[in-house]
């Protein structure tokens, strides 16, 4: 799986994140919308940001953040 992929859920199933590709919330009330490899959008979920802790996607997703919200030079 590419860096970008993370396993998550429990039990039976077992989902690899796509990519995160919206956020509302902020601190601990944070939540994540992510994008499950093999679903359409109409399968997003609301995450939390404790159950996306340590994940290659949560990090690469607010990379991408922190660089379009830089002013220009």
């Amino acid at each position: 799986s590419s860096s970008d992929e993370e396993r998550g859920g429990a039990g039976d199933g077992e989902f690899v994140i796509e990519s995160i590709v919206d956020s509302r919330g902020r601190g601990a009330r944070a939540e994540y919308r992510v994008r499950w490899a093999g679903y359409s959008a109409l399968h997003d979920t609301w995450e939390s940001a404790a159950s996306l802790q340590d994940t290659a996607a949560l990090a690469q997703f607010r990379s991408s953040r922190r660089s379009r919200s830089r002013p220009p030079r």
